[in-house]
């Protein structure tokens, strides 16, 4: 019903928070509960929200829009239970079902940050939060309003009436940005600037590769990479693409260029990761990557020894054998590690850049033989060490 107060031609559900809009995070978030029927109340037609309803319907609810708050009497049966949340409302999922755990109850903040975050005073303690899951029954109560009352304040008044259990929130959440009211873009911008320095590590010298990949996400902006239709996996499968494109490269004769190609694409491939942990903040829905990600590393150790072997000579044994032992120590020293070290095993651009340089002089097996030999001395420390710890 409203719009954006620093761009009135733009409804505030319309408005993209990294990657997603506000009416899709709020529509995560009923799913999220177990709604069934989504009901949107708004002046415009039904089309406009044709993507919204074919994401309701693809995870099995109904969605219907409606202009008129009387217009739920028809629709939520007196056994049903109904969910508001507010317009404009960005709310962490897990955070609301934890409050609420399947039970009636309206969400309140501590009053003097609540209203200071925009919310509406409902005594003199307590703000709402923006969401309260309260009977169906309590619905026919809204004839005795005029048709032309604000929905969401009506209800929350017939839920608070019926002395439906006040459910608190730590106002920890507001300085989190797990909790805002949006009322305009420019607040779209604060909670996307916040998410970014939370969500995407900060550099770490222990992991090269990782950090250039975060601070590009930083730099470049994640939520404007996101709000391009730009996706995670388009970087995941264009590292893939760029690691392949370094096979081609050094099975033509030129080795430095193909390894370099292989760490590039690993580069490429934690940048998507980073966008991911971005795009993914605050809603239920998350689609596990553990599976994609384990894969897509085995594919690029697979590259990166395809690579190598062709930067070799001799018999293809040989030439498969060296990288074959060197990236098997590496993921020997992954499990084995911890913290800051397992993130220096795992860097894979660090590797390619010692392998290019070694290539570039012509001595890629030389430096293969080398890793491989400090890897020994690593591992046999690492070992070393947990023993001790285990015996002690």
């Amino acid at each position: 019903m409203r719009r954006a107060k620093d761009a009135p031609e733009v409804p505030l559900s319309e408005i993209s928070l990294a990657g997603m809009s506000i009416g899709e995070r709020q529509l995560d978030l009923a799913l999220a509960f177990g709604c069934e029927q989504v009901i949107c109340i708004t002046h415009e037609d039904e089309d406009a929200y044709a993507d919204l309803r074919e994401q309701a319907e693809a995870r099995g609810a109904e969605f219907t829009a409606i202009s008129s708050p009387r217009s739920l009497l028809g629709k939520v049966g007196t056994t049903d239970e109904l969910l508001v949340i507010a317009e404009g409302l960005l709310l962490d999922a897990g955070i609301a079902l934890d409050a609420l755990s399947g039970r009636n109850g309206v969400l309140v903040l501590p009053v003097d940050t609540g209203i200071a975050a925009g919310f509406e005073r409902i005594d003199l303690n307590y703000a709402w939060a923006g969401v309260l899951c309260m009977p169906g029954s309590l619905v026919e109560r809204l004839t005795q309003l005029p048709p032309d009352c604000d929905a969401a304040s009506a209800l929350l008044r017939i839920a608070l009436q019926a002395q439906v259990p006040e459910r608190h929130l730590d106002e920890s959440v507001l300085r989190q940005q797990k909790l805002a009211l949006v009322g305009d873009a420019s607040r779209v911008t604060e909670i996307e600037e916040y998410w970014q320095i939370a969500n995407i590590p900060r550099p770490s010298m222990y992991a090269p590769g990782r950090s250039i990949a975060s601070l590009t996400m930083r730099k470049m902006g994640a939520a404007s990479i996101l709000a391009r239709g730009l996706k995670p996996s388009l970087f995941k499968g264009a590292g893939l693409a760029i690691a392949a494109a370094g096979c081609a490269a050094s099975w033509f004769g030129a080795p430095a260029a193909g390894i370099a190609a292989g760490g590039l694409g690993w580069l490429a491939a934690q940048a998507g990761t980073a966008l991911g942990r971005m795009m993914h903040v605050g809603i239920a829905e998350k689609p596990s990557s553990e599976g994609a990600d384990f894969a897509i590393g085995w594919a690029f150790d697979v590259l990166l020894v395809a690579i190598l072997a062709f930067a070799l000579t001799g018999n293809w044994p040989d030439r498969l054998f060296v990288p074959v032992v060197m990236l098997a120590f590496l993921r020997l020293w992954q499990n084995l590690a911890k913290g800051r070290w397992a993130d220096l095993a795992h860097d894979r651009l660090l590797l390619a850049a010692i392998l290019a340089v070694a290539a570039g002089f012509d001595v890629t097996r030389a430096g293969i033989q080398v890793i491989c030999a400090g890897l020994i001395v690593v591992l046999l420390g690492t070992v070393g060490a947990q023993s001790r710890l285990t015996s002690t």
